[in-house]
């Protein structure tokens, strides 16, 4: 039952497993009517936490299992052990990388480039009008002075890193 049926509620009773199957525990227990969010901490990064809500109004509590949500806690991927170029000309750069050593829960969803302006400036990200092609892959090539890497410049030494991301960054 919501906040938007006929009979008011009353309480809301959040459970879950704590990441071990099996284990119902009282996560919240609220009277707080409004409060319709809940911030689990000290998760385990690769654990697949569960969760299901009871609801209590005038005619008592929902049944359980209610709704029962599952996710993987996971944190943003961590850094690369190794990023090289693979391939130079005049024109181009060719980069490559491995996935980071150190598995943080979540698969990686993509990737971003990286590089300075060739003076030593700050990094910032390629505009790249293909990035849909760094998906999957641990390698790309693109071609220096054009219009999607406008910020790099023919001539001048350039600094790159690669940013992995997940669902949750």
């Amino acid at each position: 039952m919501s906040p938007t049926d006929s009979l008011p509620v009353l309480r809301y009773i959040l459970h879950g497993d704590r990441g071990i199957p099996g284990n119902d525990e009282v996560l919240y227990n609220s009277s707080a009517v409004n409060v319709f969010t809940y911030t689990h901490i000290g998760l385990t990064p690769g654990t697949l936490y569960s969760y299901w809500l009871q609801v209590e109004n005038f005619n008592g509590l929902s049944s359980q299992p209610g709704s029962l949500v599952e996710r993987l806690a996971c944190a943003p991927p961590n850094y690369f052990s190794s990023l090289e170029v693979v391939g130079q000309s005049s024109t181009t750069v060719s980069l490559e990388w491995a996935e980071p050593l150190i598995s943080t829960g979540c698969p990686i969803t993509g990737y971003s480039v990286l590089a300075d302006d060739g003076n030593r400036g700050t990094l910032a990200a390629i505009d790249l009008t293909d990035s849909a092609a760094l998906l999957s892959a641990t390698t790309y090539t693109f071609i220096v002075g054009s219009e999607a890497t406008h910020s790099l410049v023919v001539g001048l030494e350039h600094r790159f890193a690669i940013i992995a991301y997940s669902s949750v960054g």
